[in-house]
C-alpha cells in the first residue's frame, strides 16, 4: 500500500494495466515539486474547480489511477486518514477514488499536474506511458508494444 512505502522521498503509485515507454525523469521532476500530483481528467479552469461524481461527492478533476507522492508529514497524515475511513467502508468499490480528491478539497497540500502523455490511453506514439485503461488493454497494439518488455508474447 501506498502507506507502506511512506519513508521513501518520491512514490510513483499507478493502474497495474501500464506500460512506461521512455525516461521518467519529466515525472519524477512533477512529483519532487509537488505534495501529491494526478493527472487531468478533463483540462479544469482552476485545480480549485469541482465536479459532481456519480456518487453525488464533489473531487477535483484528476484521474486517480497514476499518483506521484512526496513523502512528507502532511501526505503522511492524508494517507492515514483515507486508510481509517478506507477501512470502516470496505464493501464500497470506489471510495479510495472519492475520498482523496474530499480529503484534498480543502487541504493545504500543493497539487500538481501530470501532462496527459504520462498516462495515455489513446496510445500516442510521443507518450511516455500507456494505460491500458477500459478495453483498451486488449487492443492488439497495446498488446503489440507490451511484448517488447515481457519475456513472453501475449496473444488477442
Amino acid at each position: 500500500t501506498i502507506l507502506d512505502n511512506l519513508d521513501k522521498d518520491l512514490i510513483l503509485y499507478s493502474d497495474v494495466d501500464m506500460i512506461v515507454r521512455d525516461d521518467l525523469d519529466e515525472l519524477e521532476y512533477i512529483i519532487s515539486t509537488h505534495d501529491i500530483s494526478f493527472c487531468q481528467t478533463h483540462p479544469p479552469e482552476s485545480l480549485d474547480e469541482l465536479v459532481i461524481n456519480n456518487y453525488g461527492h464533489e473531487y477535483i478533476c484528476y484521474e486517480p489511477g497514476l499518483i506521484g507522492i512526496r513523502s512528507n508529514d502532511k501526505t503522511k497524515q492524508l494517507f492515514e486518514t483515507l486508510a481509517s475511513k478506507i477501512s470502516k467502508n470496505m464493501l464500497d468499490y470506489d471510495i479510495d477514488e472519492y475520498l482523496i480528491f474530499e480529503e484534498l478539497v480543502d487541504s493545504d497540500l500543493s497539487i500538481g499536474s501530470i501532462p496527459g502523455k504520462f498516462k495515455d490511453s489513446s496510445l500516442n506514439g510521443d507518450s511516455t506511458i500507456w494505460s491500458g485503461n477500459g478495453d483498451v488493454k486488449y487492443s492488439r497494439k497495446f498488446w503489440n508494444e507490451m511484448s517488447l518488455y515481457s519475456n513472453h508474447t501475449p496473444t488477442v
